[in-house]
């Protein structure tokens, strides 16, 4: 996958959050923002973080399809690409989150609400 010339640009990172499908840490807020990861161009679109399997949303496959075809390019064990980090505590997608995709919502919900304003999660 070709990572468009956009994505690649430098700015700090400090304090920025996982992008939930390739798990590196470019985004500077969590959930729904609709902000575009640098590394892996997915958007974050609330809908498709939820429905796993939803095509159609802000992004043309779903949170699945498009972690399967990530994975060739970043492997699940990599660490860093380049200066970006990845989230020691993020992993692909499995069965089970597809199962229990109602309940990580809720979980995200109540993180969101005990979350300081200035960094809310969703």
């Amino acid at each position: 996958m070709k990572i468009p010339r956009q994505f690649l640009v430098k700015d700090s990172k400090e304090n920025l959050h996982p992008c939930p499908a390739c798990g590196f840490n470019t985004l500077e807020e969590i959930c729904g923002s609709f902000e575009i990861c640098r590394i892996c161009g997915w958007e974050n679109d609330p809908v498709q973080l939820f429905q796993l399997d939803y095509r159609g949303g802000a992004n043309s496959s779903s949170m699945i399809e498009w972690q399967q075809e990530l994975i060739c390019d970043h492997p699940a064990d990599q660490k860093a690409w380049g200066e970006w980090l990845r989230a020691s505590d993020w992993r692909p997608i499995n069965a089970v989150d597809v199962a229990k995709g109602p309940a990580m919502k809720e979980r995200y919900v109540a993180d969101a609400l005990n979350a300081p304003s200035e960094s809310v999660s969703c």
